[in-house]
């Protein structure tokens, strides 16, 4: 199912799946914080002076690392 949601000047599309393990839902958010964080990048490349984007893009980039760090803290699990 995908859905596209409409904000101010983003168009942001989602697409919503099954996800079988914790792991692939850790790395599908980081993925998606992540292209998320690309596009807010690149509108502060054009202006640079909109404190609200670097504001934006430092809290993904929060929250990627404790996505990653939580990750990296968890014994790996063998099936």
């Amino acid at each position: 199912m995908s859905a596209v949601i409409v904000s101010k000047q983003r168009i942001v599309m989602v697409e919503v799946c099954p996800l079988d393990t914790p792991v692939a839902e850790e790395r599908n958010k980081r993925k998606a914080l992540t292209t998320k964080r690309n596009l807010l990048f690149a509108e502060y490349l054009k202006n640079p002076h909109d404190t609200r984007l670097a504001l934006e893009i430092k809290l993904i980039d929060d929250q990627v690392a404790a996505s990653i760090e939580q990750n990296e803290r968890k014994p790996i699990r063998r099936k």
